[in-house]
């Protein structure tokens, strides 16, 4: 199982992955794509403040401020229509505070 935790307080967001999503390769590399994608983001971005920016084969943490909302909910509703296609494989947590 993947476990995705994404949240929002205020303008510092987090996105944090935990797992495998195990018998599923097509559902490794969608997951790995978003977080590859916001890293890339991040890395090349002067808007924002990066506080974590991990990315290791089943244990990712991505964490910064600034920027716009739109960034993160793109990523909320990726994860969530991923989970929606395999729930088995993929659980995914949004929060905000």
């Amino acid at each position: 199982m993947c476990d995705v935790y994404l949240e929002r307080d205020g303008a510092t967001y987090t996105v944090s992955v935990k797992g495998h999503a195990t018998g599923s390769p097509a559902m490794c590399a969608a997951v790995s794509a978003l977080v590859c994608t916001l890293r890339g983001w991040l890395a090349n971005t002067d808007i924002v403040e990066v506080y974590a920016s991990q990315t290791e084969s089943g244990d990712s943490l991505l964490k910064w401020s600034g920027g716009s909302d739109e960034i993160w909910l793109f990523l909320a509703v990726g994860f969530l229509q991923l989970e929606g296609a395999d729930p088995d494989r993929l659980r995914v947590s949004v929060v905000e505070i």
